[in-house]
């Protein structure tokens, strides 16, 4: 899995699209890989420009990025 560049899907009517995360984290306690496809297309963008902010190297964000939702796929039943 490689970092592509991602927008937040666009919201729908009441503002929070149509999968809001917290639909999309029962999903992915479910090991539904359409839900983590779809949340990580929502905040792999944001889990990587807060990676490369903190560790100032874009390869090393992008692994610890993949690592966080590699993790939370993991670990999905807590």
């Amino acid at each position: 899995m490689h970092f592509q560049n991602h927008s937040n899907p666009p919201p729908r009517a009441g503002g929070i699209g149509t999968d809001d995360d917290y639909v999309l984290m029962q999903g992915i306690a479910r090991q539904d890989p359409a839900a983590l496809a779809r949340f990580y297309d929502r905040h792999s963008s944001i889990v990587y420009t807060l990676c490369l902010k903190i560790l100032k190297d874009p390869g090393l964000a992008e692994d610890v990025m993949v690592d966080v939702f590699q993790e939370l796929w993991a670990k999905s039943d807590r």
